[in-house]
C-alpha cells in the first residue's frame, strides 16, 4: 500500500486520524481502567470476568474492525 504524502485529512482513514492501532489499545485500556475503578461502572463491572486482558482485545479488534 502506498502512502500519499500530500493527502488531505479528510482523504486519511478515521482509524489513522484517530492515531491508529496505539492510540486504540490506549482507549481501550483506559476504559477498563475506568469500569474497574468508577462505582457508577460496578453493575457492567460485574458481568466482565475478573481477567479483564480477553475483553480488552475483543474490544479493540471490534473498534479497529
Amino acid at each position: 500500500m502506498s502512502t500519499n504524502k500530500n493527502a488531505s485529512p479528510i482523504d486519511a482513514a478515521p482509524y489513522a486520524l484517530l492515531g491508529g492501532e496505539t492510540a486504540v489499545r490506549h482507549l481501550v485500556k483506559r476504559f477498563y481502567e475506568l469500569m474497574n475503578t468508577q462505582p457508577e461502572a460496578q453493575g457492567i463491572r460485574r458481568l466482565h470476568p475478573q481477567d479483564l486482558a480477553g475483553s480488552e482485545e475483543k474490544l479493540f479488534m471490534y473498534l479497529s474492525g
